[in-house]
This record gives structure tokens, sequence and C-alpha cells, in this order.
């Protein structure tokens, strides 16, 4: 129903601009289907052409399939009104919306929904897509499968070509040979076998009476072809093929890539069974048996050994039944990690807050008096106090004078310097002045001089050196650790794992690559098994899976972690009085509060996301990464007002600049405060000159104020930067043609 196209991600603001609405508006074409205009045309369907136009009464653009008239007029003209019947009664997401159908004098045609984006056929060209992409999107055809099929409705046609894909999410299309379970005849004649035969089933290829299963079975083929490149039934000649679909049994997918998980090819092989009665026998079972791989239940499709069952209920169970605690990590590594984390995320710099941190209870220690026969707890609450007076935000020089008396006190004390390090560290931190992160490893590193050993802050130092790229100390430390406790080792591999996959394009990263960063995590975790860094590796990790129910089971394990390490070092009698201090622990879980508010935000868990990111701000509240994560929020719930005031504090901060104004100039435009909106797309253009969506952005806003010589000049630029863009050429052709119009008013 479309061409492919490269229009950028921001079309979302064009479309809240209706750029694309009052460009077409005066716009009239010679070339009419009924009321609709001829904008161009999209390619050679089952039944006929299909052309793209626009609605001049409802303002939108529409896919238009118009009959081939080729054959028996009266005989396709049936055809098609039953397709009508039958599509327009399906409403479901992923299957493409029917409007209209029409006659006129010349034709007669149905009215569709125009979906931006490729087909699966040309997608699948671009190489094999991940396991989890794939899982995802058959798990959506299949649940709009099945809602067709609820409305007795069978497509007979499922294949690449039929299912349109925009931005990850998938469209059914074409129910041009559609059939009516409920109906004893068809339009078609009958024994008539009709579809395409690379996708048939068995029954289909021999004309006989079909039902959901033949439909199941359509999609194992299409499921086949997404896991390994290749179609399970082949052959040169058309006869080849449906020989070998009647007959042959498809290679295992196994034996074509042995990374392909056991249950995801029991899954594809259950769908491509000769007899119906063995397949699934709904579309919805087989939504569901993906459903269970992806939360690590036993499938269906595989005989339930006992072996298979206790597997799975291990896995998924992992994080009950690990042994007690051997090493934890303090407060230091979630701002590290913290680092790692939006660093590989926006590929800029993180600041934390220049504003005061939430104040540690007085109640720590108001009972206390000083006692030197108890220099440990005197230690204690000192550091208490220490962080007290950083949470109310007191002058820094005056802390580091009373960190140096405690020093001089107790110059030996381990727990004392890893303390002062931490609080250094977050200096440097908010305001990137070298001088603290040299005092941090001062400090840290005369910790580690201290006994006992202790991993935390090795690990902790480990980390600034590796993003200060002092490669030599970084691999001093690194091997320290595995020394140490070889779970460190596989701690790295996952890190190096994980950066990997970011770096790479969606359509290539295999599911083997996630296994394997999952599988160290994993190891590492059983050798550490109360590193609450890898467990949030692993959410990270699931996240890029979109695997969001177990995404968000080990992002609390690791807050559970956290916040049990928060406590381990309080003394008895002020531990009940630390755990009702919220704000502290926002403070000691930020990473994992982010990253949970992440989670929620792409389940559309919008209320649960903002609790997130608002115990993040709590602490840290110019923290940019938190900020413009909730400005996102509001943005997509129309709070167009508060998104623009947390866009404004991050940019102050000078970090998430571009996020910032492409989030604020979409907002103002939202509220049609046009300049405030050029004004933030130009800085974005400034900051990054070789993206074509900031010029396309811009050039809408001056359309808008009709400034149309600025606007046509923006296209020409997006067009120099992205020249096979179709859509930024006809944008530039018709607002050439309004500009006009309006100089002869």
């Amino acid at each position: 129903m479309n061409k492919d196209s490269s229009f950028p991600e921001n079309s979302e603001e064009l479309s809240d601009l209706d750029s694309l609405r009052k460009l077409l508006r005066s716009h009239p074409s010679e070339d009419k289907i009924g009321r609709y205009e001829v904008v161009d045309f999209l390619g050679q369907g089952g039944m006929g052409k299909v052309y793209r136009a626009y609605d001049p009464e409802l303002i939108r653009t529409v896919a238009i399939k118009v009959i081939d008239w080729r054959s028996n007029r009266n005989v396709q003209k049936k055809r098609l009104l039953k397709e009508a019947q039958a599509t327009a009664r399906l409403s479901h997401p992923n299957i493409v919306k029917l409007y209209e159908i029409g006659e006129d004098d010349q034709n007669c045609y149905l009215v569709m929904e125009y979906v931006e984006g490729c087909n699966l056929a040309q997608y699948l060209k671009k190489g094999i897509p991940s396991y989890s992409w794939t899982l995802n999107i058959l798990y959506k055809i299949s649940l709009a499968v099945h809602h067709s099929h609820k409305e007795g409705i069978l497509h007979r046609d499922l294949k690449p070509a039929n299912i349109m894909i925009v931005k990850d999410e998938p469209k059914v299309m074409d129910f041009g040979l559609a059939k009516v379970l409920s109906d004893e005849t068809s339009a078609s004649s009958k024994g008539k076998v009709v579809g395409t035969v690379q996708y048939m089933s068995p029954e289909q290829l021999r004309a006989k009476k079909l039902d959901e299963r033949s439909d199941i079975f359509s999609l194992g083929i299409l499921f086949y072809e997404m896991l390994c490149g290749q179609r399970p039934f082949q052959g040169k000649t058309t006869l080849e093929v449906a020989t070998s679909i009647a007959e042959q049994v498809p290679i295992p997918l196994k034996d074509l890539d042995s990374s392909i998980p056991f249950d995801v090819e029991a899954i594809c092989l259950k769908c491509l069974q000769k007899e119906r009665q063995k397949r699934y026998q709904n579309a919805n079972l087989l939504a569901k048996d993906i459903k269970r791989y992806q939360d690590f239940f036993p499938v269906h499709a595989r005989k339930r050994t006992l072996s298979y069952v206790a597997s799975k209920w291990f896995i998924r169970n992992f994080s009950l039944i690990r042994t007690a605690a051997a090493i934890s990590i303090a407060f230091i590594l979630v701002l590290v990690n913290c680092y790692i984390y939006f660093k590989l995320q926006e590929k800029e710099a993180f600041l934390v807050s220049k504003e005061k941190f939430p104040v540690v209870k007085k109640e720590l220690f108001e009972s206390y008096q000083p006692d030197t026969g108890k220099n440990q707890e005197y230690i204690g609450f000192a550091i208490a106090d220490l962080w007290e007076s950083f949470s109310l935000h007191e002058g820094f020089g005056r802390m580091e004078k009373r960190i140096e008396s405690l020093k001089n006190l107790f110059p030996d004390s381990s727990i004392l310097h890893q303390e002062a390090g931490k609080i250094f560290l977050l200096q440097w931190i908010r305001h990137k002045d070298s001088s603290y992160r040299t005092k941090a490893l001062e400090n840290l590193e005369k910790s580690l001089a201290c006994k006992p050993w202790d991993s935390e802050t090795a690990f902790c130092v480990y980390q600034i050196y590796f993003f200060s790229q002092d490669w030599q100390k970084q691999e001093i430390y690194s091997n320290l650790l595995i020394k140490e406790n070889p779970g460190y080792s596989l701690y790295f591999k996952a890190q190096d794992a994980y950066r990997q996959i970011r770096l790479m394009d969606k359509a290539a990263i295999r599911q083997k690559d996630y296994d394997e960063a999952l599988a160290y995590c994993q190891s590492c975790l059983e050798k550490l098994p109360s590193f609450a860094a890898a467990y949030g590796l692993m959410a990270s990790i699931f996240v890029m899976m979109d695997a969001y129910d177990q995404a968000l089971s080990y992002c609390q394990k690791a807050l559970a972690l956290k916040q049990e390490k928060a406590y381990s070092y309080r003394f008895p009698k002020y531990k009940e009085i630390i755990k009702k201090d919220i704000s502290f622990m926002n403070l000691y879980c930020l990473d994992f509060f982010i990253l949970e508010g992440k989670i929620y935000e792409k389940t559309n868990q919008y209320d649960k996301a903002l609790a997130a990111y608002n115990k993040v701000l709590s602490s840290f509240p110019s923290y940019s990464y938190a900020l413009i994560n909730r400005a996102e929020i509001y943005y997509k719930q129309g709070e167009l007002s508060f998104a623009i005031e947390d866009c404004s504090k991050a940019i102050e901060e000078k970090y998430q600049i571009a996020r910032g104004y492409s989030l604020r100039g979409n907002s103002y435009l939202g509220l049609k405060k046009y300049e405030k909106a050029i004004e933030d797309y130009t800085s974005l253009i400034q900051l990054l000159p070789e993206k074509s969506e900031f010029y396309l952005l811009r050039s809408g806003v001056y359309q808008e104020m009709k400034q149309y010589s600025k606007a046509i000049a923006d296209l020409e630029q997006a067009l120099k930067l992205d020249p096979k863009n179709q859509k930024i050429q006809f944008l530039k052709t018709v607002l050439y043609k309004m500009s006009l119009e309006n100089t002869h008013k």
C-alpha cells in the first residue's frame, strides 16, 4: 500500500503541525478517483493498482486500490465488494483500516489507511532481524490475524509483501483474498486456488475448504523466513514449490543456524505441520506460546519433560534461588554505572544536580554522645554528618576542611576515605572540575591501601580510570578485581558485549548477540550474587530486546540489592530511621530508578514512569537526563508547559542539549508559539547541521507562518542532505505551488 520512504523519525512533529494536510489543501490534481485527488502511483496489488491520494473533504492522505478490469467486470466487482465487506468489519491497531468503498463512471475502488513505511519483504532484504524483533512482530501479527478470525474472516494470502512495518510495528493489509467463514459460497469459482503459492498451506494448494489453521501455516512460513532468511519450501518452479509444501519436511532451523533457541524452532515447526490438527488451532494460541517463551515459561510446542520444565522454572526464578550475598557495591558504583548507561545511550555526557540533596534525618545522631572508646561508631556518625552537610549544600570549602580533620583523626579508616572519595567524585560529576576527580581518586586509593581490601572501591577506581581513558591504570585495577573474584571478568565481558550491541544497527542484531551478553551476566552473578550492577546490566539488555517484563524484574532486583546495601553499614538502632528516609533511598538508587522509569515509559505506563523520574529529581533537581525523560512524558500527555520547563532546565545544564532543543521546540509548536519554536530548531540545526529532519521541522513552522521562501529554502537544504527522500521532494513541490498562489493573491 505504500512504497519505501526515508521520512525522518520526527514525522510526529510534522503531523502535530498538520503540515501535510495544509500543504495539500490547495493542491488540486487533474487525476481524480471519485472526490480523491491522485498524488502518485504506489504499486500493483493482487487485484489492481494502488495509489496515494488526497481527501480534500477530510484533509488527509489515503491509499486507494482500484480494481483491474482486464477480466470480467461483474466478477471482479463482486470480489472487490467481498473484500470491502470483510475488511470493514476489522478494527485492530495492527490491521490497515478501510475507510470507504466507492464507484464512479470509470472505477470501482477501496479507500484505505495510508501507511508510511516499508513492507516486511523490503525490510528482510536488509538482513535477518534479531530473534527479539521477529518474535515481537509475529506476536502482534498473530493477534491481528486472530482478530480477523474472530470476525469470521480468513486472510488467505499472508506474506511479507502484505505486512507493512511502521516504526517496528506491523500492519497486516490486503484482505483481497479474504473468505467469510460463515458463507457457503465464494466469489471465486469453486475449486479455484487463490493466493501466493510460496506461502500457501497444503489444503489451500488442494483447493480444499479452509479454516483458521491455513493462515497458521502461512504464518509459520513467514516466521521461518524471518528467522533464517529463506523460505522452508524451495523449488525452481511453482510446481516444485507446491510439491515441496505438500510432501517435504522443512530443514530444521537449528541446522541452518545453531544459535536459534530450541523453543523458537519448536514454535515455528508446529505452525508448519502438514496435518491441521497438529498445528496451533488458532492464532491466539500461537501468540500465547510466543509470550510464554518471552516470559521463560515452557512452550506448548515442545514435549514437557521434567528436565525441560525444571530448567524453565530455574531461569524464571533465577533471582529467588541464588545464594546469599558475597560482595556488594556501594553508593559510588551507582553513580559510575549510571554514567556508563547514559554515556552509551545518548552520546552526551551526564551531569548530576547542582542543587542541594535531601536532608539526612537528624534523628540519626541526636542521641549520640562522643565516646573515644567507640571509634567505629564515631566514624559512622561523622560520615552521616558529612552527608547531611553535603545535602544541605553547605560551602564545599568548609566541607573539605572537615574531611581533612577527620582523616587526621582516623588516618587508617578505610570507610572514611571511601566515603570522602564518594563526595569528591560527586562534586566532579556535578561540576566537571578535574581537581575533584583527583581528590576522589586519592581518597579511594587510600581506602584500598587500608585493610581490609574492598572490592567495591577498587571497582569504582577502575570505572573512573576507564572513563578518563587512562587505559594502563584501568587494566591494573581490572586485573586486581579479576584476581579477587573471576566474576568481574565475566561482568567486563558482558559490558563489552552490551556496548557492541548498542553500536550495531537494529536489523543486524541477532538473538545470539543478546544471549551472549546475558550469559556473561548470569555467570557473573553465580560468582557475585549480590552484584546489583550485573542485574542492572541484564535489565538494560532486556530493554534492548523489548522484553520489558524481564527488564523490570531484574531492575527491581537491582533496586532491592542497592537498598539493602544502603542499610548494611548502619548500626541496628538507626536502621529503621534510615529505611524511612525515602529521599536518601532515591539518592542511593539513582541509576536504577532512571532505568525503571524508561521501562515504564516503554510500556506506556506514564504515571509509574513519572513517579520513578520524580524520585530521581527529588535528589538531583537539575539532573538533565531525568528532566528530559520527564519532559517527554509531559509532551505525550499534552502537558506542554511542564515539558518546556523541564527542557529549559536541562538546556541550562549544558547536557542533553539536542534532545532539549528538539522537545522544547515541539512543545512551543504545539502551543503555536512559532517564533520560540524557530529559535529552538535553529539552535538544533547549529548543533547538528547534518540532520535533514531538523530542517524539515523548521520548514513546517515557516509554512505555518506563511514565510514560504524560508520554508522552501529549508526543504532544499534537507534535500541536499537526503537527496533520495521522496517525501521532502513532494513537500517542496507542493509548497512551491502554494507560494506562487499566495504571490498572485
